[in-house]
């Protein structure tokens, strides 16, 4: 009854956290991404000219990773976890809708009776310009998995940074820290991260 009730506490205290995040982080992109009048009539079809191509500014982007994760609660161990989110705009608001496995042992060739999945929906801040895409993704998610060989399923929070540096404006590579922080199995660590964006637009005379 106790440990209910402490779950019960740590999930509400978990989901006011994130809200109070989110809700901060909007009105700082809002600031983040502060315009001028002409440029908010034609925001959506502003465009920029790199060595003869045609790249939308606004646009949204993909990223995958891998990486190492710690598992923060006994018996504490590392993994090598895989992760892909869709990064999108809406309004004046970029989101994340992603998932993250905290290893893949169909890869890895092992198999293992604790491990986590993190599905998860965060607001992001995010900064590009011409060699560089800086983000912070932060909101509520839904982890589930093995934890010493029994099925969990919890609501939690999740949270993870960009930072990338790109080949091409539409290309690039970089690291992301990350943590899932949920009641069974918290874990926090980095990935190698890869990143493709929707902004290619063709050749200037197309």
């Amino acid at each position: 009854m106790a440990n209910k009730i402490h779950h019960s506490i740590f999930l509400s205290r978990t989901f006011a956290f994130s809200i109070c995040l989110i809700i901060v982080l909007i009105i700082f992109s809002q600031n983040s991404f502060s315009q001028t009048a002409t440029e908010k009539r034609d925001e959506n079809q502003r465009e920029r000219t790199i060595n003869g191509d045609r790249f939308k500014v606004v646009n949204n982007y993909v990223n995958i990773g891998i990486g190492i994760v710690q598992k923060f609660t006994s018996p504490s161990k590392f993994s090598f976890p895989v992760a892909a989110a869709y990064n999108f705009r809406v309004k004046k608001i970029y989101l994340q809708t992603g998932f993250m496995r905290s290893e893949m042992p169909v890869i890895w060739g092992t198999y293992t009776d604790n491990f986590i999945n993190d599905l998860h929906l965060g607001i992001c801040n995010r900064r590009e310009n011409k060699k560089l895409n800086i983000s912070y993704i932060a909101g509520p998610s839904l982890a589930f998995g093995l934890r010493n060989n029994v099925r969990f399923s919890h609501l939690g929070f999740y949270a993870e940074a960009h930072i990338i540096r790109k080949l091409f404006y539409d290309v690039g590579i970089g690291f992301c820290p990350f943590f899932s922080y949920n009641v069974k199995y918290p874990i926090g660590g980095i990935r190698l991260e890869f990143f493709f964006s929707s902004s290619y637009q063709g050749k200037i005379n197309q």
